[in-house]
């Protein structure tokens, strides 16, 4: 029995020796890598055993053998599957013929139902599972011993047991006997596993992965594919395969074998797993983490996350309280919001009105610790902060980059990037425009832009931000002579004042120019800063209860303006569906909503648009806002909504908008009674 579970194999994590430890010493006493490392063995790696499973199942194949397998409890349907891919696909033979003359060290599609490639034909994406396995492993190269010591890859006892995964007594015991020498702390281990033993350049599959923000190790684990099969040809039950894919984490993860992802990816194939992983259903990489099996939120940020935080959340937070981080988050009621409600949500204990108001709206109650805890295990600070930042003006900015990213479908960042750059300078222009002639300033321009403007904290501006708006002044006061002198008909002078008025405006371009370049490094400073609060927002606001539901929906509204034939947010009579391409922020108060679309500047297209809010995406941010009184919703972008042909409810809501505005013209706020229009909007289900 021992020699199907022990191998002598230093080159192999976790093996304990044919010695004289015996399969009940290791049951007893074995340590998580030991035990798997026994079952790996005794599936398949000790190939030259005829009693090993995978020579047990061709026998059962060879001969026949199905009421002997079905009484020792195996699944027979699995075997069988196994067999038509061994014995009855035409290219398995082919292939593993070749491989045999070509490539003797291989085992992907010889005859063994623990092939590499026979395991991934197995699943149900075969073709594409296999190349994926492939591709994500061909350009590997193998270290060298020299590379290996110089970069300090070994792994240690030390490294294990800081891990929490120390050596057990009998791989310990085993190592020491066959080197003949005593392991120190720091005493490099005699086995290579993945990222000490191999280098994974940057293939189109690591770029891939890696942009996606997984951690790439070595390639998608088709260790892991076979070691499930194996559990799925015991028949051990859904729930035994599930604890064993947990094992297999232990096994594998401490020593850098495969990152968490390549190994569920390595399940997947097996048909084992927690959530879909194939292209176009794939989680994002943080909705991954956030759902890893048999480990609820709650001991993930107590127990295993550095101060609570999901990686992404630690950097949010570490660049929006550095003052050398975010600028946007740099007003002390940004953090002042987030350090108010934080301990309510983390301690699940309210206190504030606001809080106990807002979660009493989204159906939580307020007076259960567990259910508001539930909550706040769901956020962080980093969340709270970031839902601030776009309540205030920097919501344009996070907008923009939140909608050209749709348009070129995240392939060009650089054009996200120059868009944005485009749009600050058209800021900058106007706001330098206004100062030369003598207007307000009116218009957001964004910290970073401010300082590079008045440089060092000044009051006065850059020396050529100040020579554009002196070249703007003589443009002014030139194109106003050249227009008198030819009503006047003084030729020379009006020669004069357009030859001024020509040197006043390349003056002017100049200094732009200057300008421009001066707020170059503010810019790439800032476009890095609006991505992070773009993915920010949108996940703290996934974690929110959503507002409404099919049976009980919630009205919103967004006063705006209607583009001519067809909105792509709105739709149209023609196509009435509307996506959303940025955040789109509603009220759910009708005044602050006519408020708005009375101040849009659009005079003849003004629209009220009435959200009927059914659960789907739209999240209610009002408590985090930094003007809590708008009762601020938002539709994160790619929501899908569509036209309600309900007169008497469009009815309902112009009266009560007319009530509104006779209010503000009473009060002297507002001239006239404007011209709009109401569409009601419902939320459809899914996303764009």
């Amino acid at each position: 029995m021992e020699s199907v579970f022990f191998k002598d194999d230093l080159a192999s994590a976790g093996q304990v020796g044919k010695r004289d430890v015996t399969l009940d010493d290791l049951l007893a006493h074995g340590n998580l890598r030991e035990l798997v490392t026994a079952f790996y063995n005794g599936a398949y790696y000790n190939r030259e055993n005829p009693h090993i499973l995978g020579n047990a199942l061709l026998d059962i194949m060879d001969n026949n053998r199905w009421n002997a397998a079905r009484d020792a409890g195996l699944d027979v349907g699995e075997i069988r599957r196994s067999q038509h891919q061994l014995d009855e696909r035409m290219h398995r033979p082919i292939i593993g013929r070749a491989e045999a003359m070509f490539m003797s060290d291989s085992n992907t599609f010889t005859r063994d139902p623990f092939g590499t490639g026979n395991v991934g034909m197995m699943s149900q994406r075969g073709v594409r599972d296999v190349s994926e396995m492939v591709s994500s492993q061909h350009s590997r190269r193998t270290r060298t011993d020299e590379e290996i010591q110089e970069l300090g890859l070994h792994t240690t006892p030390e490294h294990y047991e800081g891990l929490g995964t120390p050596l057990g007594k009998f791989e310990r015991a085993y190592i020491e006997e066959a080197t003949q020498r005593k392991l120190d702390p720091d005493t490099p281990l005699p086995w290579r596993e993945g990222a000490t033993m191999h280098d994974l350049p940057s293939s189109r599959w690591a770029q891939k992965t890696s942009s996606a923000g997984f951690l790439v190790v070595d390639g998608v684990s088709g260790t892991t594919a076979k070691m499930l099969t194996a559990v799925k040809f015991l028949d051990l039950g859904p729930k035994t395969t599930e604890h064993f894919l947990g094992a297999l984490m232990g096994w594998m993860l401490p020593g850098r074998d495969h990152s968490l992802f390549e190994v569920a990816k390595g399940a997947q194939i097996a048909g084992v797993g927690w959530m879909p992983l194939e292209p176009g259903t794939r989680p994002t990489a943080v909705d991954f983490y956030r759902n890893l099996p048999n480990i609820d939120l709650g001991t993930l940020r107590r127990e295993v996350l550095p101060d609570g935080m999901f990686p992404h959340e630690a950097r949010y937070y570490m660049n929006a309280t550095d003052k050398a981080g975010f600028t946007e988050t740099q007003p002390s009621h940004i953090r002042g919001i987030a350090d108010r409600l934080w301990p309510q949500l983390e301690s699940g204990r309210v206190t504030d009105q606001s809080l106990w108001r807002w979660l009493e709206r989204n159906g939580v109650d307020p007076t259960n610790v567990d259910q508001v805890r539930a909550l706040g295990e769901r956020l962080s600070p980093a969340h709270l902060m970031a839902m601030t930042v776009y309540t205030e003006s920097s919501h344009s900015l996070i907008n923009h980059v939140a909608r050209t990213q749709l348009w070129t479908a995240g392939l060009s960042e650089s054009v996200v990037h120059r868009r944005l750059a485009d749009k600050i300078h058209q800021a900058v222009t106007a706001y330098l425009d206004n100062m030369a002639g003598g207007q307000r300033s009116s218009g957001y321009i964004p910290a970073v832009v401010h300082s590079a403007l008045y440089p060092s904290g000044r009051s006065s501006l850059h020396e050529r931000a100040q020579a554009y708006v002196d070249a703007a002044r003589r443009a002014d006061e030139a194109t106003k002579a050249l227009a008198e002198h030819r009503a006047e008909g003084r030729k020379e002078e009006a020669r004069q004042a357009g030859k001024d008025l020509r040197e006043a405006r390349r003056e002017r371009q100049e200094a732009l120019n200057d300008v421009k370049m001066q707020l170059g490094k503010g810019l790439t400073r800032l476009f890095d800063e609006m991505r992070w609060h773009v993915d920010m927002v949108h996940d703290a606001m996934m974690q929110l209860p959503a507002v409404g539901t099919p049976d009980r929906p919630v009205l919103a509204y967004r006063g705006d303006w209607l583009t001519p034939v067809h909105s792509p947010i709105y739709g149209s009579k023609w196509h009435p569906h509307g996506t959303a391409r940025e955040f789109l922020s509603t009220s759910l108060s009708l005044e602050v909503a006519v408020r708005f679309m009375l101040d849009n500047p659009a005079g003849d297209r003004k629209v009220l648009v009435v959200y009927q809010l059914t659960g789907q995406q739209a999240r209610d941010i009002s408590v985090f806002s930094a003007y809590a009184s708008e009762k601020e919703a938002v539709l994160p972008p790619r929501s899908r909504t569509e036209w309600v042909r309900d007169q008497e409810q469009v009815e309902g809501v112009r009266a009560d908008v007319e009530r509104v505005i006779t209010d503000m013209v009473n009060r002297r706020s507002l001239s006239e009674p404007p011209d709009y229009e109401i569409i009601v909007m419902r939320e459809a289900p899914g996303d764009g």
